[in-house]
């Protein structure tokens, strides 16, 4: 193993033993430099490192001595896995059982039908153990519109109010919830030292292109053009939501007679419109893409909000 990985790891059970070196370095009979270099990984000798170990084991760190055995361990089949690795004595037993695999292969009297099944069991056990090495998955939150998949999000990452500025524990949820729709980008949530909001727009060509087919689906409704079939186009109801409101153009509410109604000004655009070109026009000219250059929202306390109650009203 790497000697500057072997340091890290030590500095790392010092640390959380609440160890000093200058403690680590009496208890193990070496100087504090001495410890330091350890750490660093500048000294590669195997006995400092045992008596490094075994000071820290007995400091109050149980790790230490697992590590010692992990460190002296020879992995000839699988790749070795991160000491912290949660799988890590499963793959040990892998490494182990696939070490007792090859002596068995290794013996030429055994005969081939046993063999190729007990190849096939080596294979499938070094795919198993290729994807628990690995520290990083992917995880896909696969269901219909509203069944909690952000939600679910919300609470595993903790992204949530506090208990106090939410009225039900369903609203306390970071992300936008409600009746369920598709996110119309891509969400990547990760650490920083504030809380903000970091935005990578569409393309221009993109953005133009979405807003074509929005006014051409429209332009057809409200100028009653027959098309052919197969040739209807439109966009999703969550791209049309953020066209109408960058626009200015959402439906408003009417109440009369009685009766209630919605006017809707993307049908008095198009009706006022000479050309699908002209209609569109007008819909990019509303919508000001020029002038929404600001790519970054940053949390300020002036605001006096707790900061995942300002994440929650920006996002």
């Amino acid at each position: 193993m790497p000697t500057q990985k072997v340091g890290a790891a030590i500095a790392r059970l010092r640390a959380e033993a609440n160890v000093t070196q200058a403690i680590l370095a009496e208890k193990s009979g070496l100087d504090q430099s001495r410890i330091s270099r350890i750490e660093k990984g500048d000294v590669v000798a195997t006995a400092d490192v045992d008596r490094v170990l075994e000071a820290l084991y007995a400091l109050g760190a149980p790790k230490a001595k697992a590590f010692r055995e992990y460190i002296r361990r020879d992995w000839q089949h699988i790749e070795p896995p991160s000491f912290w690795n949660p799988e890590r004595a499963c793959l040990e037993i892998t490494e182990e059982t696939l070490d007792e695999i090859a002596t068995f292969l290794a013996d030429d009297e055994h005969p081939w039908p046993l063999r190729r099944q007990i190849e096939r069991q080596r294979d499938s056990l070094l795919r198993a153990a290729n994807f628990l090495c690995r520290l990083n998955h992917n995880i896909a939150f696969i269901g219909d519109m509203g069944v909690g998949k952000s939600t679910a999000i919300s609470f595993i990452f903790d992204l949530l109010v506090p208990p106090s500025l939410a009225d039900k524990t369903i609203n306390r949820p970071v992300l936008e919830t409600g009746a369920g729709g598709t996110t119309l980008c891509e969400v990547h949530i990760k650490s920083g030292p504030e809380f903000g909001i970091s935005l990578l727009p569409m393309s221009d060509a993109e953005m133009r292109q979405l807003v074509s087919d929005f006014c051409a689906a429209k332009w057809a409704v409200y100028k009653s053009e027959q098309r052919q079939a197969g040739e209807t186009v439109g966009i999703s109801w969550e791209a049309e939501r953020a066209i109408r409101n960058m626009s200015g153009l959402g439906r408003k509410r009417e109440t009369g007679d009685g009766k209630t109604g919605y006017q809707d000004p993307v049908g008095d655009l198009a009706k006022a419109s000479s050309s699908e070109d002209e209609f569109q026009t007008r819909i990019l000219t509303l919508m000001k893409l020029d002038d929404r250059t600001r790519r970054e929202l940053w949390y300020d306390s002036s605001t006096r909000k707790h900061p995942m109650e300002w994440v929650t009203e920006t996002f």
